[in-house]
């Protein structure tokens, strides 16, 4: 976001459940989540806007984008989910713990584990390509956050599905639109792999992919600045930076 700020007008909402944000509703899905981006971009911006998210998120900017076009001038997707394949690389333990959330009493004992600070690191390990040792002030961060009490319905939502969201109904209809698509994908990724991008640019003739060769699934956390440079470069060449933020 910082780096982005150097070029254009950046607004970075904490989504509810997450970060430093409020709790997010009891029964949270993916439908909360669509429209809560779109009273964001009516709210706090008020004219169509470069929606820039990845993974999860970036499905969410999809469904936006098709259900209210006039909202949105083009979408920045990072190694994006939603096409199914590929979405969840969860291992049998991780899985039998998402499961267990769903109980009580067993489901705190369930979440407990999945938040302690070596399961957290083991899940970075395993979305970047750097070897070196996960950032301490940064884990004890994310640890902190994960262990919030307005973290944990969004979180259990999150491990048992109900955030997931199915966007090939969406790019269908995306790609008849004509707005621009960016796509940006870490060569080492695994969640969703690189081979995942070729199943996106199969639905989107027209969307351009940036691919971050010494990056893995969180290419804008390992190379911010290559990702900001070739976004906001894409994003003037296409025209879709909005008037406002292209003015800044």
């Amino acid at each position: 976001a910082e780096r982005l700020a150097e070029h254009v007008e950046v607004v970075v909402p904490d989504l509810p459940g997450w970060g430093r944000s409020a709790a997010a509703p009891v029964g949270v899905d993916a439908a909360f989540y669509v429209e809560l981006l779109r009273e964001m971009v009516d709210g706090l911006i008020g004219e169509p806007t470069l929606i820039v998210a990845a993974g999860l998120p970036a499905a969410y900017a999809v469904a936006l984008a098709t259900t209210h076009p006039d909202r949105v001038s083009g979408l920045g997707l990072i190694a994006p989910t939603g096409l199914g394949l590929h979405d969840r690389g969860a291992r049998f333990v991780d899985r039998l713990l998402f499961r267990l959330t769903l109980v009580p009493v067993l489901g705190e004992a369930a979440m407990h584990l999945l938040t302690r600070r070596p399961a957290l690191e083991r899940h970075l390990r395993e979305l970047t390509a750097d070897s070196r040792p996960v950032d301490a002030v940064a884990l004890e961060e994310i640890e902190l956050n994960a262990r919030r009490a307005t973290t944990r319905g969004a979180l259990a939502a999150f491990l048992t599905g109900r955030l997931d969201f199915d966007a090939r109904p969406a790019l269908r209809r995306l790609d008849g639109l004509g707005l621009p698509v960016w796509l940006g994908w870490g060569r080492r990724a695994t969640r969703p792999p690189i081979e995942a991008a070729d199943l996106w640019l199969r639905r989107l003739d027209s969307a351009r992919l940036d691919v971050f060769e010494q990056a893995g699934s969180l290419p804008h956390a390992e190379a911010p600045a290559e990702v900001a440079s070739r976004l906001v470069s894409w994003a003037r060449a296409s025209e879709a930076v909005g008037h406002r933020a292209g003015a800044s």
